[in-house]
């Protein structure tokens, strides 16, 4: 699955889709960026975002919208339609490019908050929507792509993917391969705590590690019974800088990831201590 912002809306990259056999293709959704022309039809829309308000509603359904600087985070109820369409090929200096027919998916939000603007998503996709579950899969897919940029930031800020040296691609999809599952842990077990935080933390960490951080954390022995993993997030972020003020907001990927390498360290540490302590014995 490809999934894309606006940046994404390239006519060449929906016709180099074409060129692939169906049985290799990987199904792809992009925001519109371009009210793009559409060859004649019957119904007499003659650009995208006309076509795609004209067709009929399929049903509603709600979105969390992040919160940004500029505005407070909410629930918006988004109307669905759905519609295929053909769009026309762009001019081009030297080479034509093909017609092609794909789905579009408009979700729009029909009434906002006051002094809000309004939430509008055009997706262009060649998945089915015909039907209001199909065309609200389109939109869930499409909603989580903050999630996937966090991830990614994860890889090469976190991970540092990008000073790599392996020199040979022998050596460097190995090592992709490893910081991949990296950065896969730091984002779930942060996301895990926000939605789960009463879960038993060895959910997601070793017994050592919750140890580990209670002692570098609380400054006293850690108790007989594993911490709640909300618990247990908070006190790995703090190692990672996260101060927990009210106006803070929950932690972050990167206070996450700094604070498991240092929690890595402490668990050597704490390892070397026991072993001392049991040769003293």
């Amino acid at each position: 699955m490809n999934l894309a912002d606006r940046e994404g809306d390239i006519y060449e990259w929906f016709a180099e889709y074409d060129d692939f056999a169906p049985d290799t293709r990987a199904q792809w959704i992009v925001r519109a960026a371009q009210d793009r022309c559409l060859l004649d039809t019957e119904s007499g829309m003659n650009h995208l975002w006309e076509a795609a308000a004209h067709a009929p509603v399929l049903g509603y359904t709600q979105v969390n919208v992040k919160p940004r600087p500029d505005r407070a985070a909410r629930l918006a109820r988004l109307t669905l339609r759905s519609a295929t369409v053909t769009l026309k090929p762009p001019a081009r200096v030297g080479y034509r490019l093909p017609a092609l027919t794909i789905h579009v998916v408009l979700a729009r939000e029909e009434a906002s908050p006051p002094g809000v603007e309004a939430l509008e998503w055009l997706l262009l996709t060649r998945l089915p929507v015909a039907t209001f579950e199909q065309a609200s899969t389109v939109v869930a897919w499409y909603a989580v792509r903050w999630r996937i940029e966090v991830y990614f930031h994860v890889l090469k800020s976190g991970c540092q993917i990008k000073q790599l040296h392996l020199e040979t691609e022998a050596r460097l999809l190995p090592c992709l391969a490893l910081y991949m599952i990296i950065a896969w842990r730091v984002l779930f077990a942060l996301m895990l705590g926000r939605t789960a935080p009463d879960m038993d933390c060895e959910i997601v960490f070793e017994a050592q590690e919750w140890r580990a951080a209670y002692i570098v954390v609380k400054r006293c022995p850690p108790p007989m019974t594993p911490p709640r993993l909300g618990e247990m997030i908070l006190w790995v972020a703090s190692l990672g800088g996260y101060l927990g003020r009210k106006q803070d907001g929950p932690p972050g990927a990167k206070v996450m990831w700094i604070g498991l390498q240092r929690l890595c360290d402490f668990v050597i540490a704490l390892d070397a201590q026991q072993a001392v302590a049991m040769r003293c014995v």
